[in-house]
């Protein structure tokens, strides 16, 4: 049986051993480890009762629920999910860390998960995120018998810091300053050295994820259709090609004869500017720059904050703003919302809907005239 004891060597600085048996080979082995404090000894054993087979009966209600969260992670989340995925997940767990460091699973009700959310002080976004992954977490300690009820089930309200949540503002353009960004993109001489801006001219054309532009080919391109396929997404965090975000990601997305021939240009310009650098691109990546690797997303970011400050924008929008801008301007226009999900590559119309349609700057304006005229009609009656 594990145990965790007064370390017995007086002289060392880390007070707590872990101790603990297995079998190995038919023979009873045991292993032991010292720490500097008793929660890090219990999450020891904990991972070594996970990786000697025993999984979920390792989980017990003593556990304190930072263990309980970092191994439910490490055995149902860490094998399947995306590493920008598994980054959330472990930044939650900091969280927890910070906000909830002695708390056991036994002693969980609504009032603690609903005082750590008081505490959070994350945008909206971020906290919802985190307490779905805590709503799933002890949705399976339920499930194993570690707790008798998940205290998320009921309602926990999300205290949002304001300060971080972004504002619609944020979130989309005018059109005319969308279209002001477009235009300079389409009309714009582009050398080797402007890979990011060339790149935001495909988002800009496609509202595309910046991923998703970063990971373009050649042969994704298809001109006699004016088409570009997109079947991967370029993570620059974790530096990896994957696959996108989901199945309906992997989609072809229209484009102007325009913007092609814009495109054809860059990659028959782009082969001979690597070439006469020295630089090989084996896998042919439109977005190949003179370092010999690919961007990072952040650096498009900088770059588009370059754009806008030129332009004479408030640079306040990120690259997903053109994302946000092009499908509320598709609504606007009454494309179905359906056809615009799946240009976007989402799962499902309902994403659309929740996350990316809203009134465009210069349209609200137009809309509260209309209500507040709907308002003295009525006081005039």
């Amino acid at each position: 049986m594990p145990q965790i004891i007064k370390n017995p060597n007086t002289g060392s600085q880390h007070p707590y051993k872990a101790i603990m048996s297995f079998s190995k080979d038919g023979k009873r082995k045991r292993k032991s480890k010292v720490f500097d404090s008793h929660k890090d000894a219990e999450l020891w054993i904990a991972q070594q009762q996970v990786e000697e087979g025993k999984g979920a009966d390792a989980f017990t209600e003593d556990m304190l629920l930072i263990n309980y969260f970092a191994m439910w992670v490490k055995l149902y989340k860490e094998p399947s999910v995306e590493p920008a995925t598994l980054d959330s997940y472990r930044l939650t767990l900091t969280h927890l860390k910070r906000l909830l460091p002695n708390v056991r699973m036994r002693d969980l009700t609504k009032g603690v998960i609903q005082n750590y959310f008081n505490h959070l002080n994350m945008s909206e976004a971020s906290a919802k995120k985190q307490r779905s992954q805590l709503r799933a977490c002890l949705k399976d300690a339920v499930l194993e018998g570690v707790i008798a009820k998940n205290p998320t089930d009921t309602r926990i309200n999300i205290v949002a810091d304001r300060s971080k949540t972004k504002q619609d503002d944020h979130k989309f353009m005018s059109r005319a300053d969308y279209y002001r960004v477009r235009n300079f993109l389409l009309d714009y001489d582009y050398q080797l050295k402007d890979v990011n801006r060339f790149a935001l001219f495909i988002i800009a054309n496609t509202a595309m994820r910046a991923g998703e532009a970063l990971a373009l080919q050649e042969d994704d391109l298809d001109y006699d259709n004016n088409e570009i396929r997109i079947d991967q997404s370029w993570d620059s965090l974790h530096k990896l090609m994957k696959e996108p975000k989901t199945e309906k990601a992997k989609r072809s997305i229209p484009v102007t004869p325009q913007v092609m021939l814009k495109i054809r240009r860059w990659v028959t310009q782009h082969k001979q500017w690597l070439l006469a650098k020295g630089i090989t691109n084996p896998e042919r990546y439109l977005m190949w720059n003179k370092r010999g690797h690919l961007p990072d997303a952040k650096n498009l970011n900088a770059s588009y904050h370059q754009l806008q400050v030129r332009l004479g924008i408030e640079a306040k929008f990120s690259t997903h703003t053109l994302r946000h801008t092009i499908a509320s301007l598709m609504i606007s226009q009454g494309i179905s919302l359906s056809y615009v999900s799946a240009f976007l590559g989402h799962a499902s119309t309902v994403i659309t809907q929740t996350y990316y349609i809203g009134l465009l700057p210069d349209t609200v304006k137009e809309e509260q005239d209309k209500a507040l005229a709907v308002l003295d009609q009525a006081n005039n009656a």
